[in-house]
């Protein structure tokens, strides 16, 4: 059985401390001993750039910041569909 692919995806601009919180969480996970099916890619500004990117691994995980109303740490799941877009 092979195991599914799973990229993450950091968002943010590093410069401007809690937006950049993706970039950071990539720059961390780069020094832990991931399994090989897991890719990491540091996203930076260009979050729309990186579409083609998303349709590479079965389960992609975008970690960035917003303000959303929560408390600060909040996690949010957003299923393709809310984002207007449609799994294969």
């Amino acid at each position: 059985m092979a195991l599914k692919s799973i990229m993450v995806v950091g968002i943010g601009n590093y410069i401007l401390q809690d937006e950049g919180v993706g970039v950071h969480v990539i720059n961390r996970l780069m020094e832990m001993n991931l399994p090989p099916q897991v890719s990491l890619v540091d996203g930076g500004t260009h979050s729309y750039d990186l579409v083609d990117f998303f349709c590479q691994a079965d389960t992609v995980i975008v970690v960035d910041a917003l303000k959303a109303g929560g408390e600060p740490g909040t996690l949010y799941r957003a299923p393709l569909e809310e984002l207007g877009l449609k799994p294969d």
